[in-house]
């Protein structure tokens, strides 16, 4: 189940050692073959959280395509794309 949610998300830092779903190459790729869409260049596959503008966010982790900019934050931040579930 994709979800489009547009609001805060946070990213769940200390991830990118997480293996990738089997029969994918990448978190990115994953998140392009759930979705249907292509990311943009450099973009790269986050996990992530739905949060509110203060950082409270709920237990589901996501997959979200993001830049590597926006991958590198620690703060919440607006996020508009598609979230794919972890564990669906």
């Amino acid at each position: 189940m994709v979800v489009s949610p547009y609001g805060y998300v946070v990213n769940i830092h200390g991830t990118s050692d997480n293996e990738h779903k089997p029969g994918f190459i990448s978190h990115i790729d994953y998140w392009q073959k759930m979705t249907g869409q292509a990311a943009p260049a450099g973009y790269v596959g986050a996990h992530v959280q739905i949060a509110d503008a203060h950082g409270n966010q709920g237990g589901v982790w996501y997959i979200a395509a993001v830049s590597r900019a926006d991958n590198m934050r620690t703060e919440p931040y607006l996020h508009s794309g598609l979230l794919v579930p972890v564990n669906p």
